[in-house]
């Protein structure tokens, strides 16, 4: 009974560590996800910047 016990004591301080780790995991993705939506609005490139790259670099002698 004592080692059932000391076995089911074990599994949820288990499981109470991975739902700790797996909160911590969503709290980073989260923190990754509003870096990326601010990096994405300062790399973002239009249509015609993008055709004015591609004429400067066909112009370009290699």
């Amino acid at each position: 009974m004592a080692l059932t016990t000391a076995v089911v004591a074990a599994l949820a301080l288990l499981l109470v560590v991975a739902l700790g780790f797996t909160y911590l995991m969503y709290v980073r993705m989260r923190e990754l996800q509003k870096e990326l939506e601010s990096m994405r609005s300062r790399v973002e490139i239009h249509d015609d910047e993008l055709e004015q790259i591609e004429s400067s670099l066909s112009n370009v002698d290699l």
